[in-house]
């Protein structure tokens, strides 16, 4: 199993989002600083203020924050999920060895194992979720952006037919 995990799998061609690859990819939280960086390189940054309207740029700023959030829960995840497979293959072959009588304190620490394996796999459901919730706000604000702009033309319409 651990030649799966850790079977290379690069697929950009071009160096920026090769390096934005290799720091998804490192399954190391040190690499988190250089997330931000790589993400602005290859995504770009919010434009500066009067190049967009407010709102756009409010949305922007969300959806990157999302966006960064999640890769770098990932990345966390994925360091996680390293040292849980370490300790399956700890407890597994301590078992090939084991005295009797010392199946209580294998069984515990398996137990151990399994609840942080399940911490990790519900902070990574909070993430999705925090995801998709932003993704719905983000949608609600273009569908209320294009009411008020169908009430706006309304009034134009009105303001014009009687003069």
């Amino acid at each position: 199993m651990t030649n799966v995990f850790f079977t290379p799998f690069n697929s950009a061609t071009l160096s920026s989002p090769q390096q934005l690859e290799t720091v998804l990819h490192s399954r190391d939280v040190s690499q988190l600083g250089s997330l931000t960086s790589s993400f602005h390189g290859n995504f770009g940054t919010v434009p500066v203020a009067n190049s967009a309207a407010p709102q756009d740029r409010i949305m922007m700023d969300i959806d990157d924050t999302l966006g960064q959030e999640s890769l770098k829960t990932t990345i966390i995840s994925d360091q996680a999920q390293d040292s849980i497979l370490a300790t399956a293959d700890a407890l597994e072959n301590q078992v090939a060895v084991s005295t009797p009588g010392s199946s209580p304190f294998l069984t515990a620490q398996a137990q151990v194992a399994n609840l942080r394996s399940q911490a990790y796999m519900q902070k990574m459901l909070a993430a999705e979720l925090r995801q998709e919730a932003g993704m719905i706000a983000h949608e609600n604000t273009l569908m209320k952006r294009r009411a008020q702009d169908a009430g706006d033309i309304g009034n134009q319409f009105k303001t014009a037919l009687t003069r």
